[in-house]
């Protein structure tokens, strides 16, 4: 049985974090045996700007709404 996971070490990007954990809570381990694993795992993350916008600057106006 898997626990939750946990985010040993931060990326220093919030996005990056929650996208990590998604991928990890999805992903299907293989352990036959009783002794813990460790497993890499890699994370695809695509950079768009839906993703990832641009920052705005301090000096813009707040959107309406």
């Amino acid at each position: 049985m898997v626990d939750e996971p946990k985010l040993i070490q931060s990326s220093g990007f919030q996005l990056f974090n929650q996208k990590a954990l998604e991928a990890i809570a999805a992903y299907e381990f293989e352990n036959e045996s009783d002794i813990d694993q460790v497993y890499l795992v890699t994370v695809k993350f695509d950079h768009t700007t839906e993703s990832c916008p641009a920052p705005t600057s301090a000096d813009d106006p707040p959107p309406a709404g």
